[in-house]
């Protein structure tokens, strides 16, 4: 990952380590702090990734969360009106979806 710099130029590069085959990568505001938090959908190893972000362009270490078999895709918002982030992760080989609902941060 490379930041803007706000003059047409990049930061140096910043790596994460991913899960198996990482098929997605999406940034949104899962926990409430203002800050983009990072998911990533990893379709070998039938999971979604998601790091917490810092709120100054860094993530914090991984959590893994698993899906159906096959995840190819997600999408962020808020599905049952409680004003908190869900996650939709969709999953090609099963079929199936899966529904992450939020939780109020403590």
């Amino acid at each position: 990952m490379r930041l803007g710099t706000g003059d047409g130029d990049f930061s140096a590069r910043v790596g994460y380590v991913t899960e198996s085959f990482p098929t997605y990568v999406l940034f949104s505001d899962l926990n409430g702090d203002q800050a983009p938090d990072m998911l990533v959908v990893n379709a070998y190893a039938n999971s979604v990734s998601v790091r917490f972000g810092a709120g100054v362009g860094t993530f914090g270490s991984k959590v893994d969360y698993p899906t159906g078999l096959g995840p190819t895709m997600a999408a962020v918002g808020d599905l049952n009106g409680d004003t908190i982030s869900n996650l939709v992760v969709t999953n090609s080989t099963s079929g199936s979806m899966i529904i992450f609902l939020g939780a109020s941060p403590k």
